[in-house]
């Protein structure tokens, strides 16, 4: 299971902290759509088979999670069994990806910091269990998980490009 997707879940389950008060959580209608991010995928990557918006599905689920689920997209491309698994949240906290990316290193992982405005306020490149990487990074207050299978650079430019939509 991907890493985001058991911590995303466990927090949804969980239920144990709520959303800071006073906060607006963007609504999805103002976030890229998941054809959107499709379209960006394929402008970074390559062509796309076809986009899975999973966004009613996620919510669905209930739940009490200290985000909102905004953005839940699965883009699938030729040639790939898995999609690529695009998720947008808010609101989001730098502590949540710096927790993220020191979980994934105390696994083993090889974390790298992305650093420039092409990368939103923070970002990091995690190696996947299963192979291939995934970047978490923050833009405000809403946080942007690209991944699974993907190289690192692939991640990278797929990431920058869904940000520059996202800014």
């Amino acid at each position: 299971m991907k890493l985001h997707y058991a911590i995303s879940l466990g927090l949804l389950l969980a239920g144990t902290v709520a959303a800071p008060p006073g906060f607006a959580a963007t609504s999805p209608a103002q976030v890229p759509t998941c054809q959107a991010i499709g379209n960006a995928i394929a402008a970074a990557y390559g062509p796309i088979s076809s986009v899975t918006d999973n966004t009613t599905k996620i919510h669905a689920l209930g739940g009490h999670a200290p985000y909102t689920v905004l953005r839940a997209c699965d883009v699938h491309v030729p040639g790939h069994r898995l999609p690529l698994v695009v998720t947008i949240d808010a609101p989001m906290q730098r502590q949540f990806f710096d927790g993220m990316a020191q979980l994934a290193t105390r696994m083993g992982r090889k974390v790298q910091k992305l650093d420039g405005a092409g990368y939103g306020d923070l970002a990091y490149l995690l190696p996947q269990i299963g192979g291939g990487y995934a970047v978490n990074a923050l833009v405000g207050k809403e946080g942007l998980t690209v991944g699974n299978w993907a190289t690192a650079h692939e991640t990278k430019n797929m990431a920058q490009h869904i940000i520059a939509m996202m800014q």
